[in-house]
């Protein structure tokens, strides 16, 4: 990644640019690890007998969100983003389901 990154762009990405980018990490790193996280910090830091009512992690998306410190960012911006997002989950999902279908199928 770092080879084909230029040092400058050419033009300011928008926040949408932004966004879109970020999310390649959601799709590609985070979801896939997210349960082996949230499974190793439950079994060997809460030694596994620690029951909680609130979430110790929650993930949060702020690009195409700051509105309130991007002047760039508008409620076009937020709902784009938000699909996005939704079809980006979907697709995981969607990939997900398709590897079970494969494991169950005789």
């Amino acid at each position: 990644q770092l080879g084909i990154t230029p040092f400058f762009n050419k033009k300011q990405p928008t926040p949408l640019d932004e966004a879109q980018n970020l999310m390649w990490y959601l799709e590609n790193i985070l979801y896939h690890s997210i349960g082996n996280i949230y499974n190793f910090i439950q079994r060997d830091i809460f030694e596994g007998n620690e029951e909680t009512e609130n979430p110790f992690i929650e993930l949060g998306f702020w690009p195409g969100g700051d509105r309130d410190g991007n002047p760039f960012v508008d409620a076009a911006t937020t709902i784009k983003v938000a699909e996005a997002l939704r079809s980006a989950i979907i697709v995981c999902y969607y990939r997900d389901i398709r590897k079970l279908k494969r494991r169950l199928t005789f």
